[in-house]
């Protein structure tokens, strides 16, 4: 269970460094991996009480809120992208 934790969360803050466009997409990825890695560690802590775990869930949570955080800003830009792009497809196939 803290390998899964561990994976989803360096998954999760590894999309948000990805520059493709697509930000929305990765800040939504960002939060279902955030809160995966959150649940994780919460069961986790229900068996055995480490600082380890209490610092991945505080990550965890950290990745879930700043992702949340961005989804506004993140869905405009997106569709800023998207619209450039397509205008820009129009425009080498009239």
């Amino acid at each position: 269970m803290r390998i899964i934790a561990l994976l989803t969360l360096i998954l999760g803050f590894l999309a948000q460094l990805i520059l493709d466009g697509q930000v929305f997409d990765h800040a939504l990825f960002g939060v279902l991996c955030g809160l995966i890695t959150f649940t994780c560690c919460i069961i986790l802590l229900r068996k055995q009480s480490k600082w380890g775990i209490k610092i991945l869930a505080g990550f965890g949570l950290l990745l879930l809120v700043l992702s949340l955080l961005n989804l506004p800003s993140t869905y405009r830009n997106q569709k800023q992208f998207n619209n450039k792009i397509e205008q820009i497809r129009k425009m080498r196939n009239p």
